[in-house]
């Protein structure tokens, strides 16, 4: 049996943002809303309590920005984000020795825009998001890692 090899998305594959086509000042305000510090929203978001569109919703509101405009942009960003220069042909070719599974806390518009959008499942033999599991990788003593073993054997 081949062993499993556990690849993260965000800041290991990729390394772009959602929303990063926004101007710069308006992106700040996004970062300064969910992703600094602490933050109950962003918390909820990656474990499926809340979901892309409500998230747009309150951005645009504190944009003060048409939700039909900000949200293109956001669907726009999610499918063209890029992956590190080799990352996924490396992983490829690994196949015939590891067994490579996607592991991420992410959001739902990851398995709604991103992995489509970038083909992943033809990369990995299994990917796994915690907005889908409605838990973090750290949660229940990596639950979400036990459940990738259990469902690959």
């Amino acid at each position: 049996m081949r062993p499993l090899l556990f690849v993260d998305f965000d800041k290991t594959l990729c390394f772009d943002n959602y929303w990063r086509s926004l101007e710069k000042n308006k992106f700040e305000k996004v970062e300064s809303l969910l992703f600094r510090a602490e933050n109950q929203l962003l918390a909820d978001w990656l474990v499926g309590k809340r979901d892309y569109e409500e998230i747009n919703k309150i951005v645009a509101t504190r944009l003060e920005m048409p939700y039909e405009s900000l949200w293109q942009l956001f669907v726009d960003d999610c499918r063209s984000m890029k992956v590190v220069d080799g990352a996924l042909q490396l992983i490829s070719e690994m196949k015939c020795d590891w067994r490579p599974i996607l592991i991420t806390d992410n959001m739902d518009c990851f398995d709604r825009f991103t992995a489509p959008a970038l083909e992943l499942e033809n990369h990995f033999d299994l990917i796994v998001n915690s907005a889908c599991y409605k838990m973090l990788k750290k949660d229940n003593d990596g639950e979400l890692f036990k459940l990738c073993v259990k469902k690959l054997n």
